[in-house]
């Protein structure tokens, strides 16, 4: 970020935090503190526990990308150049495995952007075991791509799986058996380095259907998470939304997340512009209880809250103590604007419940790079009903969303058993790709739009140069990716017109 964007930036946490002062309603029998105005000086581990540094955690100036992800990738998520520079990896086969398949484009050594030339189900579970590598969903024709099975990350030291950009998918999980050891989440980052999820939609996980255990500087953003699964977990009813990062650097902003008991979403994160509907728990900590220390504050701010028919209890913000939270300007549906959940405790049962936990934290946590573009909650609201998940929808996430403006719905996977392509389809049409001469991922027709030449892979590697984008948008980009992310935009523009919102 440049200075002068940066101490606009830092204006802005100012008045926010200020505005955050204002006593409204009864007081608070939590703690108030407050952080560091400079955010060098904030700690990254308590000074009694070093070990809890995590090397990932100092970002070196250096290493910060020209460019975000793609154009709208926000906090530190937008750290990661997934596939960029590298080759392009076609999907030609809905098959799992073998030649032109999602996993071996998954599993392939090097920088790469994978691009589909089919549209449809592919059933399986994959792995991505080899850092560097960008997923467009949104590249496949017509229909999309509906996974049924999981997609994840291991924990491994080497290669570490890093700079992860997946976006534009739809990841549904087939029933396991009652309290099985084997509750895999839909989407699973575990211990990722610059990793981001966006437009993406994942459901039916007996466990959290999305997490990102171990990770840092990872965001999830733009996605819909519906329908956990009330059985399949060994432990009984376990269906949780969203695992966040454990670290200090992860950002959960503008998702939808429908039909969960707890977990929406848990963990150390900026949680800020999320919908969130039909559950018991809104926001938890939900890890072991940490030393007293500003390390494990949480950036709670802007988010939107209804209750649904599934449980008759609800808590929006359920704090765990000696942990510090900046929780300001939540609107809980059919209550209103909350600008401190401790000092307004008394406007909602689930607020009274948690106001004398936790720390209130009177300036919200910094991040430096790729700050979150902050709306009000009823504004996020609207923009994420109109075009959070993957874009076209399918027949799941309409429905959450219809659910959500007529307070139905429930828990629970609410799907056949086994589920045809034509259920998975129903509503989106398949589309046949265009003529790609070169096969760098560019369709001829655009190349030559573009002044590139169609027989010439090589220039999908270009960089975009100022003025060759309209308003610069997709400039120091290279091309393949100017390609990529305007299909994106373009499903972002199209869903919103359909759905009657502005930009």
């Amino acid at each position: 970020m440049k200075p002068a964007s940066f101490n606009k930036w830092i204006a802005r946490v100012v008045l926010v935090a200020s505005l955050s002062l204002v006593s409204v309603g009864s007081a608070s029998a939590a703690e108030t503190v407050e952080g560091p105005a400079d955010w060098r000086q904030w700690p990254l581990a308590p000074a009694d526990k070093p070990e809890l540094l995590d090397p990932r955690d100092r970002i070196a100036p250096e290493s910060v990308p020209a460019v975000p992800a793609f154009p709208g990738a926000e906090g530190h998520g937008a750290l990661s150049v997934g596939g960029r520079g590298g080759r392009v990896v076609k999907v030609t086969t809905l098959n799992a495995k073998g030649p032109g398949s999602l996993d071996e484009a998954l599993r392939a050594k090097g920088a790469r952007i994978v691009v589909f030339d089919v549209s449809g189900v592919i059933r399986g579970d994959f792995v991505i075991t080899e850092p560097n590598i960008t997923v467009a969903g949104q590249t496949a024709p017509g229909a999309g791509i509906t996974i049924e099975g999981t997609l994840y990350t291991r924990f491994q030291k080497a290669p570490q799986v890093g700079n992860v950009t997946l976006r534009f998918l739809r990841v549904r999980v087939l029933p396991v058996p009652a309290k099985s050891t084997d509750s895999l989440d839909a989407v699973r980052l575990l211990g990722a380095d610059r990793a981001i999820v966006d437009h993406v939609s994942a459901s039916w996980s007996a466990d959290e259907t999305t997490g990102s255990p171990l990770c840092a500087n990872v965001t999830y953003q733009w996605c819909s998470v519906e329908e956990s699964a009330t059985v399949g977990h060994k432990k009984g009813l376990h269906n949780y939304g969203m695992k966040g990062a454990g670290w200090p650097y992860g950002f959960i902003h503008h998702n939808l997340m429908a039909h969960h008991s707890r977990r929406n979403p848990s963990g150390t994160a900026h949680v800020i512009n999320n919908v969130v509907y039909d559950v018991r728990d809104g926001f938890v900590h939900d890890a072991p209880a940490p030393p007293p220390d500003l390390y494990f504050a949480s950036n709670v701010s802007g988010n939107y809250y209804k209750q649904g028919p599934s449980s008759d209890r609800f808590y929006p913000i359920c704090f765990k103590q000696n942990t510090a939270y900046y929780a300001v300007d939540n609107f809980i549906h059919g209550v209103g604007l909350i600008k401190d959940p401790w000092l307004e405790a008394d406007k909602h049962p689930g607020l009274r419940a948690y106001a004398d936990k936790g720390k209130r934290l009177t300036r919200p946590r910094p991040y430096p790079y790729f700050p979150v573009t902050i709306h009000t909650p009823e504004r996020a609201c609207e923009l994420v009903l109109a075009h959070a998940g993957c874009l076209p929808r399918d027949r799941v996430s309409r429905r959450t969303i219809q659910e959500f403006k007529d307070g139905t719905g429930k828990w629970g996977r609410n799907a056949p058993e086994k589920p045809t392509d034509e259920w998975y389809l129903d509503g989106l049409k398949l589309g046949k790709p265009e003529c790609d001469s070169d096969g760098d991922g560019m369709p001829d027709r655009w190349e030559q739009a573009h002044g590139l030449n169609p027989n010439d892979a090589a220039d999908a590697a270009k960089i975009v140069s100022k003025r060759a984008s309209r308003g610069d948008r997709h400039s120091g980009y290279t091309y393949v990716e100017f390609y990529v992310n305007e299909l994106a935009d373009n499903l972002i523009s199209r869903a919103m017109r359909d759905a009657g919102v502005s930009p």
